[in-house]
């Protein structure tokens, strides 16, 4: 197992979270939950580069997956770090992030570092975009409604920035 895999799972077990590796891969997964969602957490290197993908369990029908693709631009167009997708095979929605580091010159204390914070920013845009994906699954709003949503949720988080009027369209509903 090569030293960033190590560093990785040495983390994980720290933080308590039951992971899994297959010795072949530099691919680390785990589960995780905030309320009644669950998302899968894939940590990937290859050495130069440090990528965390986050999975909703759920699926978006068919019939929805246009709404998702749209929502998936529109709020990936003003974040800093990392990107929404959909996969149109399995209806699955992603959060990825991703930064580049040396594995040969990084610190442990560094790639810890960094790991924690991809791994937070992940698990930040999964929780707060679960309840307007869900909705737009379910067909209760379409993608500039979801956006709206998942914006609205956000405006509390500090340090945060709204996302530009431009994108909502004008779109506002009423959050509960």
């Amino acid at each position: 197992m090569d030293r960033s895999i190590k560093i990785i799972r040495n983390l994980l077990e720290r933080m308590e979270i039951a992971s899994t590796h297959k010795e072949e891969s530099r691919i680390i997964e785990f589960h995780t939950s905030f309320g009644e969602t669950t998302i899968r957490v894939m940590v990937m290197t290859d050495g130069n580069l440090l990528s965390v993908r986050a999975f909703y369990l759920f699926a978006i029908p068919a019939k929805r997956r246009k709404d998702a693709m749209e929502f998936a631009t529109r709020t990936s167009y003003w974040m800093r770090n990392g990107t929404f997708s959909l996969d149109l095979d399995n209806g699955r929605m992603a959060f990825s992030v991703a930064a580049p580091f040396d594995e040969d010159s990084i610190s442990a204390e560094d790639l810890e570092e960094l790991l924690n914070k991809h791994m937070q920013c992940a698990v930040h845009y999964m929780e707060h975009a679960a309840e307007p994906l869900l909705k737009l699954a379910h067909g209760f709003v379409r993608a500039k409604q979801a956006v709206a949503l998942f914006d609205e949720s956000r405006r509390g988080t500090e340090g945060r920035l709204k996302i530009p009027e431009e994108l909502l369209d004008g779109q506002t509903i009423a959050v509960n």
